[in-house]
């Protein structure tokens, strides 16, 4: 089976974030194409890097799709942090987003020394 360049691009359709009553992305649609780079670019505020947390499923959209082939690679100017996640919690998204079995998670943790609790 081959597969369409469609099938194989990051994309975003229609997507909408929310917090609480503010809606802070509203109706963005974004395709970056396998074997290219692509930048996003825009003012301090304008929602780039809430755009591409809904794209990796780290914020909750309101409205729209997004599909994110396997082993997609997105570099956040930030570290791709979320605030309020614990260790323990990064490290299981990121196994659970790139299918990875999340059962070496706390053998990971303690084996890196890393805090538990932050």
């Amino acid at each position: 089976m081959t597969t369409t360049s469609t099938e194989n691009e990051f994309r975003i359709q229609g997507l909408e974030v929310r917090y609480g009553t503010d809606r802070v992305v509203r109706d963005m649609n974004l395709s970056a194409t396998p074997g290219r780079v692509t930048c996003v670019l825009g003012p301090n505020g304008a929602g780039k890097t809430t755009t591409l947390r809904a794209g990796l499923a780290l914020v909750r959209r309101s409205a729209g799709e997004c599909h994110r082939p396997e082993h997609t690679n997105i570099l956040l100017d930030d570290g791709g942090l979320v605030p309020g996640l614990t260790v323990r919690q990064h490290i299981t998204s990121r196994a659970l987003s790139a299918g990875v079995s999340t059962g070496c998670v706390d053998d990971l943790i303690e084996t890196l020394d890393l805090p538990r609790s932050r």
